[in-house]
């Protein structure tokens, strides 16, 4: 697609593609476009002003075409001013409101010395254990004074966070967030010692959560550290953290590169008494539920109770060729324990023409009955430009669960195509079948995108999608969506 021949920072970049990251385009074309000169006279204060602000406005709808509803509106603004200063704001509007409410809002103030953030963050200090992704143990309601400006719907980590960067960087953060029914309040103060790529941290943060309607609270104390560094072509981050001295939560990533190949390894551990909404980690997609004392309040975990070990590597033999192993053995919150093994296989046989087979086995309940897996997948890329390829895709998956054997099979046509330098299609065609074994042929899955711009600054992408068998109809599951971005700077 073309793009709007505008200059945008990294963080302003990160905000679009992080929110629409659909748009298949990267940051590196993003980032590669020359902000045009404006021939100002240097009195002009007021237009001075204006060049340094960058900003995308964007509107998005979602619309089902048979019952010809709305289901979802959004508007994000975005961007940055002088470099240092990145906003974000984002409201929405579903079928059930009458009104717009606020899903996020930040304001930074990043520079090489001093870190601002004010409104949602999200701290990933470490490793994430200690701090890093918040549960969503404070779920909003319908209340929409709960998904206002002071509290959006994401709110997460919602307040204060600052940082001063040099040898030592102290930091704190504070955050309160409530719904109709509960509220969260979390104060934290660490420092990190940086020197030649070694870096060492501890933080220490206090949070207590409390029942609105019962009035019971649950507090704790978190302490952790955490040590990274380079060395040679080695890179090691690790993490320990605790709520309690018996129970140690920790996480690992080891990487080594090689003339023709790299090398990974992570391990973690999380004890079932480790009991932190404020935090995660590395870990598999196995979710438990905690309850948070007897608040009666709960969150959806996938580190409570998990250990785990993972390896990856890759290896190019010759220029046009990669293989990729990884496997996974872990134990998830419900003590069975799986293990899951990839092995991939990339060949470019010329400039436009690439393939890759991609295989997989594991086994997620090991000693048990049933569990196995295996999945297959080939994959025929056809062109040299993100802008104008065809891929061609099989995969087929049989699954053993508890109440029997299921196949899945997939079949899909996708093509990229530029109509012109301002407007770029996508077209795919998918076959499904989840469960071969009922006798059902399944289903066809059709979805169109036109991505246009209009002069420099309009970007426009509709999408329209839908299915056709099984219980499915071509007219009435068809679905539409559409978002217009403004770009200025």
């Amino acid at each position: 697609m073309p793009y709007p021949a505008v200059g945008l920072d990294e963080h302003l970049i990160d905000a679009i593609l992080n929110q629409y990251p659909e748009l298949e385009i990267s940051s590196d074309s993003l980032a590669g476009l020359e902000q045009p000169e404006l021939d100002l006279p240097a009195s002009d204060v007021s237009g001075g002003i204006f060049r340094k602000l960058e900003s995308a406005l964007t509107y998005r709808i979602y619309h089902d075409l048979d019952q010809d509803k709305t289901r979802r509106q959004l508007i994000t603004l975005s961007g940055k001013y002088a470099k240092d200063y990145i906003y974000y704001l984002q409201m929405e509007k579903d079928e059930s409101g009458q009104d717009y409410y606020f899903r996020k809002r930040y304001l930074r103030f990043n520079n090489k010395k001093f870190d601002l953030e004010l409104g949602n963050f999200n701290p990933r200090w470490g490793m994430g254990i200690s701090l890093g992704y918040h549960s969503d143990f404070l779920g909003r309601d319908d209340y929409l004074s709960y998904k206002s400006a002071l509290f959006p719907k994401l709110g997460k980590f919602n307040g204060i966070r600052l940082q001063y960067n040099s040898i030592l960087s102290p930091l704190a953060m504070f955050s309160y967030d409530r719904s109709h029914s509960a509220q969260g309040k979390l104060a934290a103060f660490g420092t990190e010692y940086k020197h030649n790529g070694l870096n060492v941290g501890i933080i220490g943060s206090y949070f207590e959560i409390e029942n609105l309607q019962n009035g019971k609270y649950y507090s704790d104390f978190i302490f952790g550290g955490s040590l990274k560094f380079k060395w040679n072509k080695y890179d090691f981050i690790s993490e320990i953290s605790s709520n309690d001295f018996p129970n140690f939560a920790w996480c690992f990533d080891l990487k080594r590169k090689f003339y023709k190949g790299k090398i990974a390894l992570s391990g973690w551990n999380y004890p079932s008494r480790y009991i932190n909404p404020y935090g995660a980690g590395r870990a598999n997609s196995d979710y438990k539920t905690i309850e948070i004392e007897d608040t009666g309040l709960e969150y959806k975990s996938r580190q409570n109770g998990e250990w785990g070990i993972w390896a990856r590597s890759s290896y190019s033999l010759f220029k046009q060729h990669l293989t990729s192993i990884s496997a996974n053995y872990w134990s998830d919150a419900g003590e069975e324990e799986k293990f899951r093994i990839k092995l991939s296989e990339r060949f470019r046989i010329s400039e436009t023409l690439e393939t890759e087979l991609t295989y997989l086995w594991g086994d997620d309940y090991i000693g048990g009955d049933y569990g196995d897996r295996q999945h297959i997948r080939m994959d025929i890329i056809c062109g040299s430009s993100i802008r104008k390829r065809l891929r061609l895709s099989a995969e087929l998956k049989r699954v053993y669960y508890s109440y029997g054997r299921r196949d899945y099979v997939r079949a899909e046509v996708k093509a990229v195509y530029p109509l012109s330098d301002k407007i770029n299609s996508i077209v795919k065609f998918s076959r499904i079948d989840y469960d071969m074994s009922d006798g059902s042929p399944g289903y066809w899955l059709v979805y169109l995108s036109e991505n246009i711009t209009f002069g420099d600054h309009i970007y426009l992408r509709a999408v329209m999608d839908s299915r056709e068998g099984r219980e499915y109809n071509l007219i009435e599951s068809a679905r539409f969506n559409l978002l217009v971005t403004l770009l200025t700077g």
